[in-house]
């Protein structure tokens, strides 16, 4: 004999096994989405990356620096580093003032594919580690490109980023990380990044992947660290850029001053 009781159980039963049925293929349904959605989302990452250091291809130059009669804390030799074509129609490049040395004896560029051709320093600022230089206009090829600088706003911290450059020779190549903080040390402003900057990366462009702006110029690693890069934020370099443009440089000398008297932080 079958009690009422006993069948209504049987019925509640069935519907919890259905319930849970349905709950499973529901789950497994949202994981697809959300795995797909997350492949999407980080295929496009390195979409942007590629795209961006295919970009710096055409704007980023190798540097070399011949030093004879070195200055104070100038070193002689050869140095190697890398710069990027901030005005094409004046053949302005921007790199490192410890990549050209405050008193060079000689400045080549050269873009990717070319030979090195000479350039001529406008503007050496040790204090920002930052240096202007000029090359002829007919000299630069057809196929290069002057970068966008992002003038106005500091990068966000956690943004994703690109060092490019040409690090232990391994020429116009790029290393890609985030910015891990906006840091004021030793008096100035910072960029720091766990993007990899190595020897020869100095001078090189600092790429926002996500728009492709320039944000700042590779600058150094710090000793001992593992993975706390600096870089010279690019607000700076579009400040004398400016003064420059303006027609506003220091007509005493071209090296060994600093434009940081005149540039509101």
């Amino acid at each position: 004999t079958r009690y009422i009781g006993d069948w209504s159980s049987d019925v509640c039963s069935s519907d919890l096994v259905l319930f849970h049925k349905v709950l499973y293929i529901f789950s497994l349904i949202f994981a697809l989405v959300l795995t797909v959605q997350t492949s999407a989302s980080e295929k496009s990452i390195p979409d942007k990356t590629k795209s961006s250091f295919e970009a710096a291809t055409k704007f980023t130059v190798k540097v070399r620096s011949v030093i004879k009669n070195p200055s104070v804390k100038d070193r002689r030799g050869v140095f190697t580093g890398a710069g990027f074509l901030v005005d094409k129609s004046r053949g302005w490049i921007v790199t490192n003032a410890h990549v050209t040395g405050r008193n060079p004896s000689k400045i080549e560029v050269k873009f990717k594919g070319d030979a090195y051709v000479g350039a001529k320093p406008i503007y050496i600022d040790p204090y920002l580690d930052f240096a202007l230089l000029e090359m002829e206009k007919t000299k630069i090829p057809v196929q290069a490109t002057q970068v966008k600088i992002d003038c106005y706003e500091r990068p966000a911290v956690g943004s994703s980023v690109g060092a490019f450059g040409h690090p232990f020779g391994l020429d116009f190549t790029g290393t890609r990380g985030i910015v891990s903080g906006d840091q004021f040390k030793w008096s100035r402003n910072w960029i720091q990044t766990d993007a990899a900057i190595n020897t020869g990366n100095s001078g090189g462009p600092l790429i926002n992947l996500e728009n492709g702006l320039i944000v700042g110029i590779n600058k150094s690693t710090i000793k001992k660290s593992s993975g706390i890069g600096l870089a010279v934020p690019s607000y700076l370099v579009c400040k004398i850029l400016d003064l420059y443009k303006a027609g506003k440089r220091d007509r005493k000398s071209t090296r060994l001053n600093s434009s940081h008297r005149c540039i509101s932080y």
